[in-house]
């Protein structure tokens, strides 16, 4: 294996273990949040790690501004499924909305960062990612909520396949950039 092999096996490995990361940390604060576990915390301050690990990756990419926007906006993405979870576990339908509406507009802001940042990743590929991985996410909280475990566990399955393609999809993006880096 070249030097060149080797670099390409790195980026693809990282950039799928922080997505992996991203949905694993996502349905254990899903489950800390609606079972009301003692490891709510810790779990939320751990899935939250997961943006600043994005922007260390990202750094080397794109640099600072860029790592800093992006980490900035994951964030709200997981502050605000959090806050969605809630919401809905509290039947507060007009606040559920509410958030809903600030989720899909910050999954406009993710993709447009995204696309800014690399000219191979494209901005309706993103948008329609994120958002597939938002309703699946929404799906599985709800199914949560209402005891429907097993659909649950279906729905996660299509959840972390839609993560795979996103890991793959920036992969691919991140290869093509270092080619003419």
């Amino acid at each position: 294996m070249n030097n060149s092999d080797r670099s390409h096996w790195c980026i693809a490995n990282r950039v799928r273990m922080l997505w992996m990361q991203h949905g694993e940390w996502i349905k254990m604060a899903f489950v800390a949040i609606i079972f009301n576990n003692p490891d709510e915390e810790r779990v939320l301050q751990r899935l939250l790690r997961n943006p600043a690990d994005f922007a260390r990756f990202f750094d080397c990419f794109f640099g600072r501004e860029f790592s800093f926007s992006f980490k900035r906006l994951l964030t709200e993405h997981l502050e605000l499924a959090a806050a969605l979870v809630r919401a809905l576990m509290a039947n507060d339908t007009q606040r559920a909305d509410k958030i809903n509406t600030k989720l899909y507009k910050n999954a406009d802001e993710l993709a447009a960062a995204l696309t800014s940042a690399n000219p191979y990743w494209r901005y309706e590929e993103w948008r329609t990612m994120l958002c597939r991985h938002l309703d699946l996410a929404k799906k599985i909280a709800s199914e949560m909520i209402n005891d429907d475990y097993k659909e649950s566990i279906a729905t996660y399955d299509y959840f972390e396949a839609e993560i795979m393609l996103m890991a793959d999809q920036m992969i691919k993006g991140l290869l093509k950039y270092c080619v003419i880096c």
